[in-house]
């Protein structure tokens, strides 16, 4: 399979993610917490790809995410690319193998995100005083989600592209 290939299943995969987050969200509703999970989209193309693929992917994910979300546009866009630049910052001093490192990276980004998004959104609408009520439900229900989820995702993104033969670990090592 060629690389184009790989990201591309790799995007579906994360399509997926997106999609069954939405139907959770829409079940979970009635709790009025939201559930965040943004990061699972992005830890693993920054941690563990390249950099044209990763970027070139959060791009994509930013404006798929820019169209389905009520939000000032581009914010989705410039958040997912910032926060691949952060992914990508952390890839040489976070053991990827490590599934603490991998978990504690993830809701540091999360963190960020949630609280980046807060701060646009409010000044977007800021007479809105039920959404920073909310936050702190939605920041702490998605973090430990995010906790709980970003090392088994990141491990099945990598052994789906281990077993169609690439090896990410040979590809990222210095030379």
């Amino acid at each position: 399979m060629t690389h184009n290939g790989r990201l591309s299943l790799l995007f579906a995969c994360n399509l997926v993610l997106y999609l069954v987050v939405s139907e959770v969200n829409g079940v979970i509703g009635p709790w009025t917490v939201h559930l965040h999970l943004d990061v699972l989209y992005l830890v693993f193309f920054g941690l563990f790809l390249r950099h044209l693929g990763g970027l070139l992917f959060a791009a994509l994910m930013g404006l798929f995410a820019d169209a389905a979300h009520a939000a000032p546009a581009g914010v989705f866009l410039a958040g997912y690319i910032g926060l691949w630049l952060f992914f990508t910052l952390c890839q040489r001093r976070v053991r990827r193998q490590n599934p603490a490192h991998v978990r504690a990276v993830a809701v540091a980004g999360q963190l960020l995100w949630m609280g980046a998004l807060a701060l646009v959104m409010a000044m977007a609408q800021p007479s809105a005083p039920g959404a920073w009520m909310r936050l702190p439900a939605d920041l702490g229900f998605s973090c430990l989600v995010v906790g709980f989820l970003a090392w088994p995702w990141c491990r099945f993104q990598n052994k789906l592209l281990h077993t169609l033969g690439w090896d990410l670990e040979a590809e990222l090592a210095p030379r």
